[in-house]
């Protein structure tokens, strides 16, 4: 199954994942749009300003220096631990692919005399 990697978005190195310390999962707080809340059972819904909701701020292993020097080519102006997804898992085979493995697969089986 296709599993999502990240990476430092300006210079290709591996991202890490520290706990936001302002805030809970992502959250700072209830607000239902009335001045005095009557919820029976208030439930946070105020995203965090700090990780704007995601509950983890990343940050690039790589040192300041050498991200900062070293970009990726056209990724001059992308801010230091900027989040990159990529899917890391088994590849999709084609069409072709399919069809020439089961004739590899016919013709390596052995044939009797």
């Amino acid at each position: 199954m296709p599993q999502v990697e990240y990476n430092c978005a300006r210079c290709g190195s591996s991202l890490d994942f520290d706990e936001c310390g302002n805030c809970d999962d992502g959250f700072v707080g209830h607000d239902c749009g009335e001045d005095c809340c009557c919820c029976a059972d208030p439930y946070d819904n105020v995203a965090c300003d700090i990780c704007h909701g995601t509950g983890s701020l990343p940050h690039c292993l790589a040192s300041r220096e050498w991200c900062e020097a070293n970009p990726l080519p056209g990724r001059e102006k992308v801010k230091r631990s900027t989040p990159e997804a990529f899917t890391v898992g088994p590849r999709k085979r084609g069409k072709h692919a399919e069809e020439a493995s089961k004739a590899g697969q016919e013709r390596s089986t052995p044939t009797e005399p």
